[in-house]
């Protein structure tokens, strides 16, 4: 969750961040993709920051889905073994 204030400090604006975009801004983010499509060309016609397309576009590359299967876990093991 993020807060802005206004100059006047008189008035609280929360913005709640979602964790993941729409399906249809996946759809059309997928669609401008596989046109070859530029990255700015992208993040400007879907609203959304470059990072974000190059993390779809990496995303679909190796799962072929938008986001990480909840199978699948980056990075070191939750629990190690003793030896």
């Amino acid at each position: 969750m993020r807060r802005d204030y206004d100059f006047n400090f008189t008035t609280t604006i929360i913005v709640i961040m979602g964790c993941r975009l729409l399906d249809e801004v996946i759809h059309r983010i997928r669609l401008y993709v596989e046109a070859n499509e530029s990255i700015t060309a992208i993040a400007e016609a879907v609203k959304v920051f470059n990072k974000t397309i190059y993390k779809l576009q990496l995303n679909f590359d190796i799962w072929g889905e938008p986001y990480i299967p909840p199978t699948v876990t980056l990075g070191q093991h939750r629990s190690l073994l003793p030896y």
